[in-house]
């Protein structure tokens, strides 16, 4: 789950199809910041708690993968150790 006090922010040029940058911000304790990936965005943004984090990489994997060249295991591993740190770093809450 996403902490309380955290928020996101994203940034494109007028009309671009995408943001070319996303924040994640704590509005609290240390008031880190912290610049999302893609694939980051993604698992934050449907962090609600309703999916645990095995079915959200697997559904990030599946959108997001595809190509020849998708290793599904690094983005596994990189995408676990991404949510990893926000988890240490309070952006988001284990949950029961």
């Amino acid at each position: 789950m996403v902490a309380e006090d955290v928020t996101e922010e994203r940034h494109q040029r007028p009309g671009a199809e995408h943001p070319g940058v996303i924040l994640l911000r704590q509005g609290a304790g240390l008031r880190r910041t912290n610049l999302l990936s893609t694939e980051l965005a993604g698992f934050v943004s449907a962090c609600d708690g309703e999916l645990s984090v095995r079915q959200l990489v697997g559904a990030l994997a599946a959108l997001l993968g595809g190509d020849d060249d998708f290793d599904d295991d690094a983005f596994r591993a990189g995408l676990l150790s991404d949510v990893g740190n926000l988890v240490r770093d309070g952006f988001l809450l284990p949950t029961a």
